[in-house]
């Protein structure tokens, strides 16, 4: 008799086991943005960006990622190790920790030589958004209002044909892809002057896609 009470207790246990992990898996909700599916992007993956022949020293913290150019080289490049396929949106935090420095982020398409970039030139005074379809030069704008030591969010979106630059809660470019089946790699370059190595640090980076 108490072999077959063990049993009937083991079994509700087990059934209000169950009902406790379908209940939290219910309620646990998969972040989405334009019906497209989230994931993070952590900062030791961001670390795995950094090209191997790039002379840098980085830092990880648990949603921080610091990267800085050696002194006295060229710059360095951050290259995503896999090519997005479909619609996306890439989002995070950025933060320029030189007064004078080049960013560049290039959206390139694979087996293409199709490609978009929103390249930021900071100088003491100001900086200046140049955004380039190919080698073609479509706009440019100045900032004179952004603050030193501040981070910044940053957005790319290609949803369809068209691809998109958000940069504070303003949108610098809309544009159509000729291109847009082919999948998208992302590519970060970051200079700085020879005897003021540039530094960059990221936080929040999320990519949704199909």
């Amino acid at each position: 008799m108490k072999k077959y009470w063990r049993q009937g207790l083991g079994f509700l246990a087990f059934v209000f086991l169950a009902v406790f992990v379908w209940l939290v898996g219910s309620n646990e909700k998969v972040e989405e943005l334009k019906g497209l599916e989230g994931q993070n992007i952590s900062a030791s993956e961001l670390q795995r960006w950094i090209s191997p022949d790039s002379d840098t020293v980085s830092e990880i913290g648990e949603e921080l990622f610091y990267v800085q150019e050696a002194i006295g080289s060229e710059g360095f490049e951050m290259i995503a190790p896999k090519a997005v396929d479909g619609d996306f949106i890439l989002k995070f935090d950025m933060m320029s920790l030189t007064k004078k420095s080049a960013l560049r982020f290039t959206l390139a398409k694979e087996n293409s030589t199709e490609a978009y970039a929103l390249e930021i030139n900071s100088s003491a005074n100001a900086q200046i958004f140049k955004i380039w379809q190919n080698q073609t030069l479509l706009k440019q704008i100045e900032f004179n209002n952004l603050e030193p030591d501040v981070f910044y969010p940053l957005q790319f979106e290609k949803i369809g044909d068209e691809i998109l630059f958000v940069f504070n809660n303003q949108e610098l470019l809309k544009t159509t892809q000729k291109e847009p089946e082919k999948q998208t790699r992302f590519i970060f370059e970051v200079f700085g002057a020879v005897d003021n190595p540039a530094a960059l640090e990221i936080k929040n980076m999320k990519l949704f896609s199909e």
